[in-house]
């Protein structure tokens, strides 16, 4: 038999809805607007001005963290509810490995500090500190063993002169990130002159790399100050 009647709707099919990714790198600056002010009621369009997501993979991210109770809201009053459970799966989905390369870069200089405004101030372009070196601005627990930063780039032949560094293999004091995503440079904080990746960021990327790593996530994700203040 032949069905010859003519559908009342030429959509008669609703196609399937996308599958959604929500730890996928460049999903996650929902993940990380929200966690870094978690006390915030946020309009749609200022997660999309902030983010800078599409409207509609930011309404379906929305849509999904709601019906795992991480926010609630509408389109205009979006608010996280649940932080710490939007956090835990955070980590279990994240793979350092797959999100940052990383090279490392010897220096003379045992001074941290100094190493980290040197890098500022004499490399061009967008740079956040984060691991040891940010926890401590932040809450200090562990000795920083190196310092490490994300840019768009590793440091090129002039910029190592300039900072007196040099490529190595491993034992640098000076590790550069380069991130497959550029939202880890959003919601950074300034803290004494230096940018440093938000909270969130901090406690991610210490918990991959051993050197006492997770001991200072543990210790400044415990800390009552941790994404607010």
């Amino acid at each position: 038999m032949i069905d010859r009647t003519t559908p009342a709707s030429p959509n008669r099919y609703r196609l399937a809805e996308p599958e959604i990714h929500f730890f996928a790198p460049k999903s996650t600056r929902l993940a990380r607007a929200l966690l870094s002010a978690p006390d915030r009621t946020w309009r749609q369009r200022d997660l999309a001005e902030l983010t800078a997501l599409s409207q509609g993979l930011l309404s379906r991210l929305l849509n999904h963290a709601a019906g795992q109770g991480w926010v609630q809201g509408r389109r205009g009053d979006w608010k996280l509810v649940s932080p710490d459970p939007l956090l835990d799966e955070w980590v279990k989905a994240d793979d350092w490995t797959k999100r940052v390369t990383l090279r490392q870069y010897s220096s003379l200089s045992s001074d941290f500090p100094a190493i980290a405004r040197q890098l500022a101030a004499k490399t061009v372009g967008d740079i956040a500190f984060t691991q040891w070196f940010a926890a401590n601005l932040r809450f200090p627990y562990t000795q920083a063993p190196v310092v490490s930063a994300y840019r768009h780039q590793f440091l090129n032949a002039d910029e190592q002169e300039a900072l007196h560094v040099r490529e190595v293999a491993d034992g640098g004091r000076l590790w550069i990130l380069v991130s497959r995503d550029a939202g880890v440079f959003q919601s950074v904080r300034n803290i004494d002159g230096i940018p440093v990746v938000c909270d969130s960021q901090i406690y991610l990327d210490l918990l991959q790399v051993g050197l006492r790593g997770p001991d200072q996530a543990k210790a400044l994700r415990e800390w009552k100050g941790f994404c607010r203040t």
